[in-house]
């Protein structure tokens, strides 16, 4: 600023006026203006060397990101792959396991030693009882008495009852 005031003193006196008070004032601003503004302007352009630099990097991390993933679809892709072929191994097992117990439900089963008896609940069973069930009818009992007699319910003799009248 002392530079400035010398130099408008040199001014003054060449010029043989005075100079007002506030021009060394309004210099002095203006200088400060022009240098925030240079300054400024090296600073922008550094940040912009150093934004794309940091774009660079960026980009740089992106793209191996991109491989990543790539690689990782790949490995997702053949583990769907070999899933794939396991399954279609166990249907084909399946179908074969199917196929023969269809075969083997073809073949009469193979006799054991004595009568094979027959499960509890089976037709035969259910035969027996009916044909007892008629039998006592045929003699002239009513339900009550022949659920009594075989121990059944009434409601069973009075179906099969009716069913033997349906045929």
């Amino acid at each position: 600023m002392a530079l400035v005031m010398l130099a408008l003193d040199e001014v003054g006196t060449a010029t043989g006026g005075v100079v007002p008070p506030w021009v060394p004032w309004v210099l002095v601003c203006v200088g400060g203006l022009l240098l925030t503004g240079v300054l400024l302007e090296v600073l922008r352009a550094g940040a912009s060397r150093r934004t794309g630099a940091h774009a660079q990097g960026e980009l740089a991390d992106l793209e191996n990101r991109l491989i990543e993933v790539k690689k990782l679809a790949a490995t997702v892709a053949d583990d769907l792959d070999r899933r794939a072929q396991r399954l279609e191994r166990l249907i084909a097992r399946a179908d074969d396991l199917l196929e023969r117990d269809a075969e083997q439900a073809d073949r009469p089963p193979a006799q054991s030693r004595g009568a094979p008896r027959p499960p509890m609940g089976s037709a035969t069973a259910v035969d027996d009882l009916a044909l007892r069930v008629f039998e006592l009818a045929d003699r002239g009992q009513t339900a009550l008495q022949i659920a009594q007699a075989l121990r059944q319910p009434v409601g069973n003799v009075e179906l099969m009852l009716a069913l033997r009248g349906g045929r």
